[in-house]
């Protein structure tokens, strides 16, 4: 085999396997499920595509909620290019979800073999940290949610950028990271992008902390990130300060090339329930329940999922049937991802280089960035643990310290608790790609270096041999003495969906896992064999374990990715029964979900769970059929509708089942909702299937408007829930009146032709006509007798404008957009004929878009004058 065809034929064997791996969804036999890519992504970006086709910029969402800014939920991906290429193109909805999906796998495998080549690390080798990166269960299992598969695709390169100067210059680097971080930002990833910068700052104080040690009395100002020895840094006075302009340069000019999203973000986020204080804001107390720090913990990975870097399927699946053999683990939590397996051959690299440390090594370039990517490795690992901090140790050893967040002391509680707006990000979980790329740079530099790692590999292969044998003779014990594992059959945990545990299922699942690892290990273990014996060159050798890697991965990756059949819900179950039109409560019965889900496994779950999904509207299914929800899933809710949920529930918890009947009855007047689906615990066999029993009720249709002569006024906007309490109290006794919050300190006195008019509201005729409604304009045609409030129930972000004009007179003024009633807004109209033109249009949309234009015209003229520069170069 050639040098050439081997270099080319490792460029194209990952992204081949990416399209085999997804080839049913390509070709339109299946669709992608399971978690937020079946209920949340797929109908979101296939209703931005068809807003987008038909307005080109869609800016405003009215069928979440009472409406919220579509651009300022980061997720959506509305200024992202990559989207708007793929679901422009003429295929479905499934076809385009699942090929955005493998772009960005082949680009995660792309970015980190370039990544590892531009460190300095062999062509294979550097093909094998591209597989084992992109078919790593940490990477591979985010086509569940597609933003975070964004910013893992692009995460290497920015990485490598920030982290890694060889053969770059420092405007290079500045315009590689700067854009990386702004395609990351518009893919809806920008958390991603702050863990690198963390990464990025913590390797350079690690370097400047090195470089003053190794040169006691002076200030090191350049600091080189590829481990170059000592002496090679120009010493000057200063912290570091090439490095420091080239990440503030490459962030501000991520800002400028992002600007519209991240505008659009800041001012959603601003007013968002996440920027609510907590009341249990003490560091060292343990968070409360559905409290925002309880939040961030969530998706913390649990310590024993470290033996998942030996066997893929180191405690069973999650479905279609419950094998999950974790759950019988105290504190497993919520699962990430099923494995964070990455191919035996890393877990090989990271225990032999672990074993490696203690034993003398020549002091090199090579093996400084080994040790720099296995300190990250580690580090972010460490930062994903979560809430299993350093008291979670204390706690679980001595049984102390019960009374203290199980969180402190582990670097995700110090990031939360001090590095400003950290607290507004959830889930350590996201720390994985990061970790999983550091192993796989580790890997690729181990594989270069592996005839001066005979020693430490050979025990590295052994002591995971002899944890095989552990641990096969353990699991194959168990099968035969289940009860070992739990003694009470009626506390055999279950999960809502899946159903009870099959211990029996998840120990033969954990035995073959470890039956494919012993393979695998068997088939690296002659390979190296015939290395160490010189008989095989390293050449050769690297290319073998590229071959056992690949299929390794690829056996792997085929468990990990969950497919329906295509098509609607409405193939296998009929038309949803709701009305497109109508505002929407979701509502359930008990669980909301089927008790005969929780209490029986079926290998049909899955189709079953995401057709009952779809025709109930869970999630964002409303969207498909372009229905308006209004306690709809969103990645980012008002500060509003969380106080309204807050305050509501603790009303109706007081409150006698009939009592709570009527109370929603006034609710749903009040918010002009007209339809009602509720979930039971009942389920219906359709077409061979145990579906969720999903009803419909129609209500009496309410008008989107309406027209008030009574109303109150206040100065401030910003709910409480005894604020709450107290609107909804009134609204169900019927005393409301609508308040009106005025952001511009106007009194009834400043504007007496204004005022409110203290009479019952049928003594003044009004007439009202909706004309050219769109989803970001509207404008409707009001007469009246006196003054009035016009109220629409879509909530006032502050974007909202309005225009008066005057049908007698045709004169026309800009007229105030008041939030009223905390969810909804209006306008006040005097008396008289008009035309009020409601629009959204962002003060801040056209300098953002003038900037955005401005930073990427910047980088194209930028990279073409390096170019040019370096083909100059080249020739001279």
């Amino acid at each position: 085999m050639s040098k050439d065809y081997a270099s080319g034929m490792s460029r194209v064997v990952a992204p081949v396997g990416i399209l085999l791996l997804f080839a049913s969804v390509l070709l339109g036999i299946d669709r992608l499920a399971f978690r937020d890519i079946g209920h949340f992504y797929t109908p979101l970006y296939d209703y931005i595509a068809s807003r987008s086709s038909g307005e080109g910029l869609p800016l405003w969402n009215p069928l979440d909620q009472t409406g919220i800014p579509l651009v300022g939920e980061t997720t959506t991906a509305v200024f992202y290019p990559v989207r708007w290429v793929v679901f422009s193109l003429p295929i479905s909805r499934d076809i385009a979800i699942g090929l955005y999906g493998v772009l960005h796998l082949m680009l995660a495998a792309s970015t980190a073999r370039y990544a590892a080549c531009r460190a300095g690390i062999s062509p294979t080798a550097a093909s094998i940290a591209g597989v084992t990166y992109a078919l790593s269960g940490s990477v591979l299992f985010l086509y569940t949610n597609p933003p975070f598969l964004v910013g893992a695709a692009w995460l290497p390169l920015l990485l490598s950028a920030l982290i890694d100067r060889r053969e770059a210059t420092q405007f290079g680097r500045v315009l590689v990271a700067g854009t990386v971080m702004a395609l990351m930002i518009l893919g809806g990833d920008p958390h991603t992008v702050l863990n690198a910068m963390v990464v990025a700052v913590a390797v350079g104080l690690l370097r400047w902390a090195k470089a003053r040690k190794e040169n006691p009395g002076k200030r090191v100002a350049n600091l080189s990130m590829d481990s170059r020895p000592s002496g090679t840094s120009s010493l000057q006075n200063g912290f570091s300060s090439p490095r420091l302009f080239s990440l503030v340069a490459s962030g501000l000019l991520a800002i400028l090339m992002s600007l519209p999203q991240i505008a659009a973000s800041v001012s959603w986020s601003a007013q968002s329930d996440r920027v609510i204080s907590e009341a249990d804001s003490d560091w060292l107390s343990p968070p409360q329940p559905g409290s925002r720090r309880g939040q961030a913990y969530q998706f913390s990975v649990a310590p024993w999922h470290v033996a998942e870097l030996v066997t893929p399927n180191a405690f069973g699946s999650l479905l279609p049937e419950n094998h999950r053999l974790s759950s019988l683990i105290r504190g497993e939590g919520r699962v990430w991802t099923p494995s964070i397996y990455m191919s035996l051959l890393v877990a090989i690299a990271l225990t032999s280089t672990v074993i490696g440390l203690g034993q003398r090594q020549r002091d090199c370039e090579s093996v400084a960035r080994i040790k720099l990517w296995l300190c990250v490795a580690v580090a972010a690992s460490l930062v994903s643990l979560g809430h299993f901090g350093f008291v979670w140790w204390i706690q679980n050893a001595t049984g102390r310290l019960a009374h203290v967040d199980s969180g402190a002391g582990g670097l995700y509680w110090w990031l939360y608790h001090f590095v400003p707006g950290y607290d507004s990000l959830r889930y350590p979980a996201k720390w994985l790609p990061i970790a999983t790329f550091a192993a796989s740079m580790v890997t690729g530099g181990w594989i270069d270096r592996l005839s001066t790692q005979v020693r430490s590999t050979r025990a590295a292969i052994a002591v995971l041999a002899i944890g095989m044998a552990i641990g096969m003779i353990g699991v194959s014990w168990l099968r035969y003495h289940p009860n070992a594992l739990i003694h009470d059959a009626d506390t055999l945990p279950f999960d809502p969906f899946w159903g009870p545990l099959d211990i029996a299922g998840g120990l033969r699942e954990v035995q073959y896992s470890i039956v494919h690892s012993i393979v695998v290990l068997a088939s690296i273990g002659l390979v190296m064999s015939q290395f160490f014996r010189t008989r095989w060159s390293l050449t050769r050798t690297t290319r073998f374990l590229w071959v056992i890697v690949t299929l390794d991965m690829m056996v792997f990756g085929a468990g990990m990715i969950a497919r329906v059949p295509a098509g609607d819900a409405s193939e296998r179950a009929g038309d949803s029964g709701g009305q497109p039109d109508a505002m929407t409560l979701r509502t359930r019965t008990g669980k909301g979900w089927p008790r005969d889900w929780r209490e029986h496994r079926d290998s049909d779950r899955l189709i079953e769970v995401e057709t009952s999904g779809e025709i109930a509207w869970f999630g964002r299914w409303h969207l498909s059929q372009r229905g308006h929800v209004f306690n709809s899933m969103t990645s980012i809710r008002s500060r509003s509708m969380a106080m309204f949920w807050n305050a509501t529930n603790e009303l109706t918890g007081e409150m006698s089942a009939e009592q709570r009947s009527k109370f929603w009855e006034s609710l749903r007047d009040w918010l002009r909702i007209e339809q009602v689906v509720n979930v039971s615990e009942r389920s219906n066999l359709v077409s061979g299937y145990q579906l969720a029993d999903v009803s419909w009720a129609i209500d009496t249709p309410h008008p989107s408007f309406r027209v008030h002569f009574d109303w109150s006024e206040h100065g401030r906007g910003d709910p409480s829930v005894d604020d709450f309490k107290s609107l909804l109290r009134q609204v169900s006794d019927q005393t409301h009146r609508p308040s009106v919050f005025l952001r511009d300190g106007l009194h009834r006195g400043a504007a007496p032709d204004l005022a409110p008019h203290a009479v019952s509201e049928p003594i003044l005729e009004s007439e009202l006509l909706i004309e050219n409604e769109t989803a970001d304009s509207v404008a409707v045609t009001v007469h009246v007798a006196a003054t009035c409030l016009l109220e629409r129930t879509t909530y006032q972000d502050g974007h909202w404008h309005a225009t008066l004009v005057s049908l007698d007179s045709g004169e026309s003024q800009a007229a105030a957009v008041h939030r009223v009633d905390y969810l909804k807004q209006g306008v006040l109209v005097p008396a008289g004929r008009w035309r009020v033109v409601f629009e959204y249009s962002p003060w801040w949309m056209t300098p953002a878009i003038v900037g955005c234009i401005a930073g990427w015209g910047i980088v194209c003229v930028s990279g073409v004058v390096l170019y040019r520069r370096n083909v100059a170069s080249f020739v001279a």
